[in-house]
């Protein structure tokens, strides 16, 4: 994409930064995380994380992205050169593309699954299956690697037809008419658990606080939550960043990102619980939430076979809207480093990340008795899913996004600061600013050791 390029209009760009920020983190990682660690407190540490860590990362990446005007690493090298600083900086980039690449690589193969689990609800092949059935389905479906393969290549080939096609035909058409699906369907779904479901218990879980219960892994693990939801680390929001026009306040757009985000995290927590309550389901069941537990729910009869499915059409939906955003580091980076073109830079990330899928795919099978780093004491009985997840999330991920915040908080002129958010509430900007300088470093810092401990 050119880096001459614009959003269309403020609206398609917040409907795009939301997509990017909505994906499987808010719609299956945050109900069942805050379903394991205590609901209520973990909802309030929750929040205040959002205002202290997500909003300031996305407010940072925005920053970056518009004034360097190019992807994330000529864009940071970019903004380095113009404060005298190292281009070294640029390595916070190379962080963040290279953990992009490996999330992904596992990150379509559960798409994969969430479109074949859709088309299994609407065409009623789940319907009426006991507890024990679906949890054997959910078996059988992880160790066909044939099928998985399939699947995961539908969600990459979409994935690519999106972003080849550019930002104003493939990505601004795509979420124009889909995040707006999105919010209907997860209305209609949410709608749907409160007279069916138990509301009030789900509820009182989730924003009833008891305070004795909130401990240091309650608040390292919804700080945590905090932080990958929007991404930070992988720097996403600077390549929508550079095609955001100056007229636009990045301060306001932030908020409205940051808001839209944990809207959707909280109607998602409020559509799923009532239902798992209204069974005498496990809350705190874990990632087999979104495959054992709401597919038993969504088999009791033919009216919950059709929430079911679209319910996972709105889920696989925020998984594409997600993968589109998390593509474009190492897309822009081959087409900046090799001199390709969009669609040839697109389909070469795309295919590379697709074969290191293949590792995931055979993690849960074939080669679930591998361990590629077993000489490594910290890496010894890891799969090649497994220690893929661990590099990217728990080391790399935050390490760029550390290296980002040191670099905007302790390095970046004011100057520079000053005329990219020109924003007239003071308190605001020295709220961000703080919050850069000593919250988000040490913060960083605290996710990435709980995480590799």
């Amino acid at each position: 994409m050119s880096q001459t390029e614009t959003w269309s209009s403020k609206l398609v760009f917040l409907l795009a930064a939301v997509g990017a920020a909505v994906g499987l983190a808010n719609i299956w990682k945050f109900p069942y995380t805050a379903g394991q660690h205590g609901g209520g407190g973990f909802m309030l540490v929750y929040l205040v994380a959002i205002i202290f860590i997500s909003f300031p990362v996305v407010v940072t990446e925005l920053l970056l992205g518009r004034r360097g005007k190019a992807g994330p690493v000529t864009s940071i090298v970019n903004v380095a050169k113009e404060a005298r600083a190292s281009h070294l900086w640029g390595l916070a980039a190379y962080a963040g593309t290279f953990s992009a690449v490996l999330v992904m690589g596992f990150y379509f193969v559960i798409t994969g699954w969430i479109i074949f689990y859709g088309l299994q609800m609407l065409t009623g092949e789940m319907r009426g299956l006991s507890p024990d059935q679906i949890a054997q389905f959910f078996d059988e479906v992880t160790h066909n690697e044939q099928r998985t393969v399939i699947f995961q290549s539908i969600a990459a080939l979409i994935t690519w037809v999106v972003v080849a096609a550019g930002l104003k035909n493939g990505i601004e058409r795509f979420v124009r008419y889909l995040m707006p699906l999105l919010l209907v369907l997860l209305i209609m779904i949410g709608i749907y658990a409160a007279i069916y479901g138990d509301l009030m218990a789900a509820l009182k879980f989730l924003f009833q606080v008891k305070f004795e219960e909130i401990t240091a892994k309650t608040v390292l693990y919804a700080s945590g939550q905090a932080f990958f939801t929007v991404g930070a680390g992988s720097c996403v929001m600077i390549v929508y960043g550079a095609f955001l026009p100056s007229s636009v306040s990045i301060m306001k757009s932030s908020l409205q990102v940051v808001a839209a985000d944990t809207a959707v995290a909280l109607m998602a927590g409020i559509a799923i619980f009532p239902l798992v309550f209204a069974f005498n389901l496990e809350a705190a069941e874990g990632p087999g939430l979104l495959f054992i537990t709401l597919p038993i729910v969504f088999s009791q009869s033919t009216t919950a076979t059709v929430i079911g499915a679209a319910f996972f059409l709105m889920v696989a939906i925020a998984a594409i809207t997600s993968a589109i955003a998390i593509v474009q580091p190492p897309v822009i980076w081959l087409e900046r480093q090799f001199g390709m073109g969009r669609t040839a830079a697109s389909m070469l990330a795309i295919f590379v990340i697709w074969l290191l899928g293949l590792g995931t795919v055979c993690s849960f099978d074939s080669c679930s008795t591998y361990y590629p780093l077993d000489f490594i004491p910290f890496f010894a009985d890891m799969t090649i899913f497994a220690v893929s997840e661990m590099i990217a999330i728990n080391i790399f991920l935050p390490l760029g996004a550390f290296l980002l915040s040191i670099f905007v908080g302790w390095r970046m002129p004011l100057s520079i600061i000053e005329e990219e958010l020109d924003e007239q509430n003071i308190y605001l900007l020295k709220f961000w600013y703080f919050c850069m300088r000593y919250i988000i470093p040490p913060a960083i810092l605290m996710i990435m050791i709980f995480g590799l401990k």
